[in-house]
């Protein structure tokens, strides 16, 4: 039985993974035209937002001037004319400044002048794959249009009528949650009970990550059980047959789940709540557990992308741990009472099964995390059915809603504040490294052994020997089971144990930043190195690629942080590590003055704590465990005739051992000429090439003058020009580059033994003996 579900799935699998590709090859990276396509979800509506707003971003057909953006996945449906195979792209439609938009809805069609791409993959160590995450979802493609691009096409729309018909109850439910609920209670409310929760502020969303309480604003399965149970009980108090509030319980449920967009949460626990609501019907009494497999093998024959889902994931774990777990810890709390020790034992069973998923995702275990699941669950329950009384309330009358919104605006003020003061207690941010896979991997095939081994089943009124006979071998399984788990456990501490106490290392990672710089620099016995940050990013900071490494370092404080040169490539990132991360020390090139330097980062980085430095030829630092740092450029005084803000870049060189690593800045001809001039420069190890590897960063005088073994491009693209004349000025060198190549690590020991890998490629390869430039 277990065997051909799992040949199904992978024929399943096949066929649709094909057809993905398939569409994904219809149209080139790239690929320019007119495009007419089918808006497939309720867009979302990106505007700024003030606290106690009331604003939906739409009056009448059109949205407000002050909308900046709305997006959806779509449907393309042809490319100039010519039909296409049926391939998603999400969309982000950009609006004019001011000029009023016409509304976009589930099954409308557009047409736009613009190209399509496919998304970019992770790079990085620890940085959010956007490409692994629209493929889940089945999208192959991005667009980004510009105001002006694109237009609603006039006439009917695509679509089926019970997804517009949903769609549009989703539409209106917004539409009245932020009539009757100020800013951002509504955005709040919101993300409970319609899983948006792009418009909320962004502290806020920290605090529900820093808690492990994020998964109430993704429409959990809780949420949509508890609907459907609270549906089920409601006819049953009107009256209404058993039968009967099934049966419209089930077209309620049906419509709460396309509402929401049918996330694989929503889905599970609507076909879960589904089957369950169809056993009244039928009058077939159906174990939980059944219902769980079933549940996951239709949701896997409709679509086998949602196994790699991490809400999908999260959601079977935390509804098994419950079956199995909830039960028996019962019995063991009874002496809390009915409702606390069923509440005490449904939060614990649920945080134990996932947490190992959210560490390894998030990088976040908060110790802080069961007691605020304890105090935010009840309450977010509470206001869901606030909510749901609001949303019918102003359907009947628009004072109904105003008569609902007060209690339930006291409700999510009373969570949001609970969630903050949980979030804002010492040691609550919980930051820890990312463990490895393969013991991820372990781990969850240990516990999904331990759901079918302690599952719960009804003992009956007179056992048979072969009823006996079975539970002897159950518990010698579980048995097993526990041992398994003891190997595992000293396994994981013998791993731990051998990495604090081998011999030391220096390791060091070459960010992919696109066109920029990046690094960091983990020195035995210190805090961490930054060198330079790549640009800027919006939203979260946690999504900058060098925060998302440093998290999934486990790294929550920095050293030193060196800027090698003022540009926005360079420095601009560093805004979002100030505000992910304390820093001791800032470092600047002493170029004259810090007038090149944005004063918002010189004021971000006072903000975090760092102590400001100027640096110039001649400095040293650390100079202790076998690490030396040192300042070959800029000499004091010097005023480059050319190109002065490249040339006046901090170049550093560091040497653990035999080891060294030389960071040259957007150094060019002239600054290189003087550097290679100045006594005791001679040859390095890895180089960061000049300028990003173009040839700006003279890569022939660079490979000639430095000699290197390993040469690291950092920039958007490779450069097949300047690799070919490192490749000639320096025999052997082996040209690396995080546009081709990903994130470069290196782990190096101070006699010079050491290894190396590429984030695409994921192998470690020893490095190559001999060679040493450290003395």
């Amino acid at each position: 039985m277990i065997l051909s579900g799992v040949l199904l799935f992978l024929f399943r699998y096949g066929v649709v993974r094909e057809g993905f590709e398939e569409g994904r090859r219809s149209l080139p990276h790239g690929a320019k035209g007119r495009y007419r396509a089918m808006v497939l979800e309720e867009p979302q509506v990106l505007f700024p937002r003030q606290k106690g707003s009331r604003a939906i971003g739409r009056t009448g057909a059109s949205y407000d001037p002050g909308v900046r953006e709305v997006r959806s996945p779509c449907l393309l449906l042809s490319r100039d004319g010519s039909p296409l195979p049926p391939v998603k792209a999400r969309c982000s439609f950009r609006l004019s400044p001011g000029m009023p938009s016409p509304i976009l809805s589930y099954g409308d069609i557009v047409v736009f002048d613009g190209k399509v791409q496919v998304p970019r993959c992770s790079l990085n160590p620890g940085q959010f794959d956007y490409e692994r995450y629209l493929r889940v979802k089945g999208v192959a493609f991005t667009a980004y249009l510009a105001p002006g691009a694109w237009s609603k096409e006039a006439g009917g729309g695509g679509g089926s009528f019970f997804p517009r018909a949903c769609h549009g109850l989703k539409r209106a439910a917004e539409e009245a949650l932020c009539r009757h609920l100020p800013y951002p209670e509504s955005a709040l409310l919101d993300g409970i009970l319609l899983g948006e929760k792009t418009s909320l502020p962004r502290d806020m969303l920290e605090d529900f990550f820093l808690t492990g309480t994020v998964h109430i604003l993704a429409v959990s399965g809780l949420m949509t059980a508890f609907v459907s149970g609270v549906l089920f009980l409601l006819l049953r108090a009107l009256g209404l047959p058993r039968k009967g509030a099934a049966c419209i319980s089930l077209a309620g449920l049906a419509c709460f789940v396309c509402m929401t967009g049918a996330d694989p949460p929503v889905c599970r626990a609507g076909l879960f709540s589904g089957l369950a609501l169809g056993s009244v019907l039928f009058e077939r009494r159906v174990h939980g557990g059944t219902l769980l497999v079933a549940t996951a093998l239709l949701l896997l024959f409709l679509d086998p992308f949602v196994l790699f889902d991490l809400s999908f994931q999260i959601s079977f774990l935390a509804t098994a741990g419950l079956m199995a777990w909830t039960p028996g810890l019962l019995g063991r709390l009874s002496f809390l009472g009915e409702r606390l020790g069923g509440l005490v034992a449904t939060t614990l069973s649920a945080q134990i099964a996932v947490w190992t998923l959210l560490v390894f995702h998030f990088n976040q275990a908060s110790p802080y995390a069961f007691l605020a699941n304890l105090a935010v669950v009840p309450l977010a329950l509470l206001a869901t059915l606030g909510g749901l009384a609001l949303i019918l309330g102003a359907a009947l009358h628009p004072s109904l809603g105003d008569l609902f919104g007060g209690p339930c605006s006291l409700i999510l003020e009373a969570l949001t504040s609970c969630n903050g003061w949980i979030a804002a207690l010492p040691g609550g941010d919980g930051l820890v490294p990312s463990p490895p896979g393969g013991p991820v991997l372990v781990f969850h095939i240990l516990l999904a052994a331990t759901f079918l081994a302690f599952w719960p089943r009804p003992t009956p009124q007179r056992p048979s020997a072969g009823w006996i006979e079975r539970r002897r071998r159950g518990a010698r399984i579980r048995r097993l089971i526990g041992m398994a788990w003891g190997c595992f456990a000293v396994h994981g501490l013998v791993q731990a144990g051998s990495t604090w106490i081998g011999p030391p290392k220096l390791k060091v990672v070459f960010l992919a930043v696109g066109h920029g710089n990046a690094a960091v620099l983990e020195v035995p016995g210190q805090r961490a190195l930054v060198v330079d940050a790549g640009r800027r990013v919006g939203g979260p900071d946690r999504y900058h690629p060098l925060v998302a490494y440093l998290r999934h370092r486990g790294l929550r404080e920095v050293g030193t942080v060196l800027a090698t040169h003022p540009d926005a490539d360079h420095v601009g990132g560093l805004m979002n590590l100030a505000g992910a991360c304390r820093w001791e020390s800032l470092w600047l090139p002493d170029g004259g003055d810090l007038a090149p330097f944005p004063p918002d980062l010189l004021v971000r980085a006072a903000g975090a704590g760092a102590a400001l430095t100027v640096l110039h030829r001649g400095d040293t630092f650390f100079r202790e465990d076998g690490f030396q740092g040192e300042v070959l450029h800029p000499d004091q005084g010097y005023h480059p005739s050319r190109a002065p803000d490249n040339n006046l870049s901090l170049v550093v060189r560091f040497r653990y051992g035999a080891t060294s690593f030389l960071f040259p800045g957007d150094l060019e001809k002239e600054g290189l000429g003087r550097l290679l001039a100045t006594p005791g420069v001679g040859k390095v190890d890895w180089l960061l090439a000049p300028h990003h590897g173009r040839r700006s960063g003279e890569p022939r005088s660079s490979a000639e003058g430095f000699s290197p073994r390993f040469v690291v491009f950092s920039d958007g693209k490779d450069h097949p020009d300047s690799r070919s004349l490192y490749q000639e000025g320096a025999p052997g060198v082996l040209v690396l580059s995080t546009a081709k190549d990903g994130a470069i690590e290196v782990e190096v020991g101070p006699d010079g033994t050491g290894r190396y890998r590429t984030f695409l490629e994921g192998k470690w390869r020893p490095l190559p003996t001999g060679g040493g430039s450290g003395s």
